[in-house]
């Protein structure tokens, strides 16, 4: 199974943005697992720093623990299935 972590914070524009876009990616696919991790929720810092996050919002996409992809900035719907897609090719 794919898992996408989204790194955001509540202050965070596009991190909202975002939210909508992997909302409208999990009504289509029951076959992906999203995470969504506060940055500034002090018990997530070694997640911060597993993944190197910089930028937000930041979505990393997982096939069995292994990140695969790492966007940076706000990443639309048809680059998040393109990704999956090659994923499960």
């Amino acid at each position: 199974m794919v898992e996408i972590i989204k790194f955001g914070a509540e202050w965070c524009d596009p991190c909202k943005q975002q939210d909508q876009i992997l909302d409208e990616l999990s009504t289509k696919r029951d076959d992906v697992n999203v995470r969504d991790i506060d940055v500034e929720e002090p018990g997530n810092t070694d997640l911060k720093r597993r993944y190197q996050i910089q930028a937000l919002p930041t979505v990393v996409v997982l096939d069995d623990e292994t990140p695969v992809e790492q966007f940076n900035g706000l990443v639309q719907l048809d680059d998040l299935e393109t990704t999956i897609e090659n994923v499960e090719s």
